[in-house]
């Protein structure tokens, strides 16, 4: 059975509500967000009697608009971050197999690059 509890925190508590199950409306509290899912699946299994291993627990964590924002540009800035990297890589392969095919050893093409001579095999071999 799956379910979707909402989670929102209060004082030192997170509140969890699902409102809905088999017309019974749940209602429980946890110390952290990672009590949540057992917290629901044992209280479900209670009003359904459904083992608590079946259900399958969605907790939505009730956040501001501010902090969902911040989130959302978190993951933004990470993805970029991540594509830079990929580009950056690829363009120190490529110093790399140029400063090799003009002779360079590999502990000067490590130099040159400000890495390894270990790492400077990797890119020449990359």
């Amino acid at each position: 059975m799956n379910v979707t509890a909402t989670v929102t925190r209060v004082g030192k508590w997170w509140a969890i509500d699902v409102p809905d199950v088999n017309g019974t409306a749940i209602h429980s509290q946890a110390h952290s967000l990672s009590e949540v899912n057992e917290m629901v699946a044992d209280a479900v299994s209670l009003v359904t009697g459904i083992a608590a291993s079946k259900v399958v627990v969605e907790a939505q964590v009730a956040l501001t608009p501010k902090v969902r924002a911040h989130i959302e540009n978190a993951a933004k800035l990470r993805a970029r971050a991540d594509q830079a990297q990929t580009k950056a890589s690829a363009e120190a392969r490529a110093a790399a197999k140029e400063l090799q095919s003009a002779g360079l050893t590999l502990r000067d093409i490590g130099e040159v690059l400000e890495v390894s001579h270990q790492r400077a095999h990797q890119l020449v071999k990359g």
